[in-house]
Parts: C-alpha cells; sequence; structure tokens
C-alpha cells in the first residue's frame, strides 16, 4: 500500500471515528448500519426523482424523432445524434412552446426552403443548427 493510500485511509478512520462518536450510537456497527440505511433511503429518492426525468426524456425523444421525420432533406446526411442533443438543450429552456408550434416551425422552415428551391441540397439547415446555441427555430416559430 502506498503512502498516499495510508494517509488516505487513516484521515477515513479519524472521519469515521468522529462521526461515530457525533452520532450517539451505541456501537460502531449499529453506526454503520444507519450509514447504509440513511445512504439507501437517499438512493431509492434520487431514483424516484430520476424516473420522472427518464419519462420527460422519453417524450423529447419521441418528439425529436417526430421532427426529424419531418425535417427538410438535405443532399448530405443529417447529424441526428447532436440534433437530438441540441434539441434536449433547447426543449428543457422552452418548455412553454407546445410541441405543435415546434412542428409548424418546422414546416415554416420547409416552406421556406421549397421557396427558395434550396430542397435537397446543402443549404437546407442542419438539425442541429436549427435548434443549436443560436436558436434559428425562433425565426420561424409562429406566433398568433
Amino acid at each position: 500500500m502506498s503512502l498516499h493510500a495510508l494517509q488516505i485511509n487513516e484521515e477515513l478512520k479519524d472521519f469515521l471515528d468522529a462521526e461515530f462518536k457525533r452520532s450517539g450510537c451505541a456501537t460502531f456497527n449499529n453506526f454503520i448500519v444507519s450509514i447504509l440505511i440513511d445512504y439507501e433511503s437517499r438512493a431509492r429518492r434520487e431514483t424516484s426523482s430520476k424516473k420522472v426525468q427518464l419519462a420527460d426524456l422519453a417524450r423529447i425523444t419521441s418528439e425529436y424523432e417526430q421532427c426529424f421525420l419531418s425535417f427538410p432533406r438535405r443532399s448530405s446526411p443529417q447529424p441526428k445524434k447532436r440534433g437530438y442533443l441540441n434539441y434536449i438543450k433547447w426543449r428543457k429552456g422552452n418548455l412553454e412552446v407546445s410541441f405543435k408550434k415546434i412542428l409548424e416551425s418546422i414546416a415554416e422552415y420547409s416552406e421556406h426552403c421549397e421557396r427558395t428551391e434550396i430542397l435537397n441540397s446543402q443549404l437546407v439547415m442542419q438539425i442541429s443548427t436549427f435548434f443549436g446555441r443560436d436558436e434559428r427555430i425562433s425565426d420561424y416559430l409562429v406566433t398568433q
């Protein structure tokens, strides 16, 4: 065992001793059990909050798939993964925008591409740019 590992072990021992004295537990084993129970209850709380986030993530993933399929085609491939990551970031900051409005903005951009005759070319914006940090989607959000 290295000197550094021994030093860390000694610091950990000192910390646990101090916490044990402060806890008021009758034995060290009771103290360790109380730590494990506390850790388990924290883990349960975090897991339950992650389930809510996973449900949101499933909804956002489904939304993105629909956005990706309705986005105007390019002559070169769309960066689907980067677009997805940008969509998640944008969506979390713009929850007040309905999914219907998002699809309408994509339709508006598609119409723009048709009017300017750039469909199926390199000039079609990448979906990652559309939802990226410059939020080009805001140029096409239909306000009523």
